[in-house]
């Protein structure tokens, strides 16, 4: 993947600007990446004056255990992309390596034609947001929930070899896979039909993404209709 990326900034010189890259790829069936592949990529990006931008909508905020997800990698990207759970949406820059470039568009807060950028409501409505997270340790909570699980899948993979592989997560952020997209979509169905929704990703996966402040018991019950609903597929 690394040499298909430096491909193509070689192939189109002072045309590539930026990557923007999820951490963990979510809707493409959360896919992991390996530590070695971010630093990789981080250094072609310094090598080639790109800016590596991460896509932290559903991956920031809390949900991986970590406020960000690109924490849990030994890089660090030059601009995150944020929202969701802050209930507005946003861009984070790396001040000191923008500070080196004069009139940057992170220079001012807003624009006086942005239609709904820097509105006063939305700013007081996520720092409420983030005054809970914090007052609640919400992202801590996270973490151990999340570690209660992931432990959760990995036992129903065991249990149902057949039908549940590859359970996979970090924090709250996890998705395991069944044998068939229909498997999937029919595992769905029998789910909400008994009380629990549950999302799909990628091709046969489906995906956890619990409010922050879930509890081991709310989680145990999620576990608990997918091994009545099992053998319904």
């Amino acid at each position: 993947a690394l040499m298909q990326i430096q491909e193509a900034i070689l192939m189109n010189p002072d045309r590539v600007a930026c990557i923007i890259i999820e951490p963990i790829q979510a809707e493409g069936g959360d896919n992991h990446f390996r530590d070695e592949f971010f630093v990789g990529l981080r250094n072609l990006c310094d090598e080639n004056e790109v800016l590596l931008i991460f896509d932290e909508v559903q991956t920031g905020i809390g949900i991986t255990g970590k406020m960000w997800a690109f924490q849990h990698f030994s890089v660090t990207p030059d601009i995150i992309s944020f929202g969701k759970k802050t209930q507005v949406c946003g861009v984070l820059a790396n001040k000191e390596k923008f500070d080196e470039i004069p009139n940057n568009v992170f220079r001012e807060s807003s624009r006086i034609n942005s239609t709904f950028g820097g509105n006063f409501i939305d700013m007081l409505r996520l720092q409420l947001t983030l005054e809970v997270i914090e007052k609640e340790n919400l992202v801590e909570n996270a973490r151990v929930v999340g570690d209660y699980l992931l432990e959760g899948l990995k036992e129903l993979e065991q249990k149902f070899p057949e039908k549940l592989s590859n359970a996979r997560g970090r924090g709250l952020m996890c998705a395991i896979d069944l044998p068939t997209g229909a498997d999937r979509d029919k595992m769905r169905e029998v789910l909400y039909d008994d009380g629990l929704i549950i999302l799909a990703c990628g091709d046969r996966s489906i995906r956890f993404r619990p409010h922050l402040n879930v509890t081991k018991e709310e989680i145990q019950l999620a576990l608990d209709k997918i091994v009545n609903n099992i053998d319904k597929i």
